[in-house]
């Protein structure tokens, strides 16, 4: 019984460590405001200028997002890039009629 739990307890912890790291920008974030805490402890801020300091952090987040994702999109080729970014544009490209019958590459590098 000690080792059927014992394994359980193993598999409970790979299910969760797993489910854990399927976000990395979600655990970046966790990791920065823990270095904001931090940061915010050993410098005795004030309660009032911690909570700001958190609050833009969670407000940012996004452009935090955005500046990953044009960091990755910066290290593939220019082909890629078109590629890529015309995938990721398709759908409010697709809903510009002017643009309807628009070259195909035209519309790769007005995405990029």
């Amino acid at each position: 019984m000690l080792i059927g739990g014992l394994i359980w307890g193993y598999v409970i912890g790979t299910i969760v460590g797993i489910v854990a790291t399927l976000n990395p920008d979600a655990i970046e974030f966790r990791c920065t405001m823990d270095n904001l805490n931090r940061f915010c402890h050993e410098n005795l801020l004030s309660h009032d200028v911690s909570r700001r300091l958190r609050e833009y952090f969670h407000q940012t987040r996004h452009l935090q997002v955005a500046a990953a994702q044009r960091k990755l999109m910066a290290s593939m080729s220019p082909a890629l890039q078109a590629e890529v970014s015309l995938a990721v544009s398709r759908l409010w490209l697709g809903n510009v009629w002017f643009l309807e019958d628009v070259d195909h590459k035209f519309l790769a590098r007005l995405s990029l």
